[in-house]
């Protein structure tokens, strides 16, 4: 497995447990999930970002903080933003199609 596919893979799994986490909530009180969708949003995508901006920073130690911030934030911001709209939608995209647009995303 290449590099790329081996994060994609990562990056898909991560998600997946993302929308799985998401559908719980939505799943146990569809009022209150949309009450508190701002806050969770807000919290899902600062801990994500804190992860990534750490992994970054370990995989690429000669890039410029603002560099890692960027990609931290566009990755995390993105994995919180489908899995939004797959939860909204009731849709669950396939595992080989996540895969795929994420090695193509990173190439």
């Amino acid at each position: 497995m290449t590099v790329g596919r081996w994060i994609s893979a990562g990056l898909n799994d991560i998600f997946f447990s993302l929308l799985s986490f998401q559908n719980g909530l939505a799943n146990q009180c569809s009022r209150s999930y949309e009450a508190f969708t701002p806050k969770i949003e807000t919290i899902v995508k600062e801990e994500l970002g804190r992860g990534f901006r750490d992994l970054l920073k370990q995989k690429f130690p000669e890039w410029p903080y603002e560099k890692v911030e960027l990609h931290s934030i566009i990755i995390s911001w993105s994995l919180f933003g489908m899995s939004t709209k797959y939860v909204k939608s009731g849709d669950i995209p396939s595992n080989d199609l996540m895969i795929e647009t994420f090695t193509k995303l990173l190439k």
